[in-house]
C-alpha cells in the first residue's frame, strides 16, 4: 500500500521549489514531517520526475 501518491509527492515538491514555502511551513500545512518533504525533494533534484514512479520487479 502507498500512503502518498506519485501525484500528491510533487504537488509538494512543486509547491517547495516555488521558493514561496519552507520546508517546516509546508510541513506544517499539509501534515507531512519535515524531513520527509526534504527527501522527497532532494529525490527529485537527483531523478527528476521519474522519480516516484512505481517499480515492478519481477523475480523468477
Amino acid at each position: 500500500m502507498v500512503k502518498y501518491t506519485e501525484k500528491s509527492k510533487l504537488k509538494v515538491i512543486k509547491r517547495y521549489l516555488d521558493g514561496q514555502i519552507g520546508y517546516h511551513r509546508l510541513s506544517a500545512e499539509v501534515g507531512i514531517p519535515a524531513f520527509t518533504i526534504r527527501r522527497w525533494v532532494d529525490a527529485y533534484r537527483l531523478h527528476g520526475d521519474g522519480s516516484f514512479a512505481r517499480r515492478r520487479d519481477h523475480y523468477p
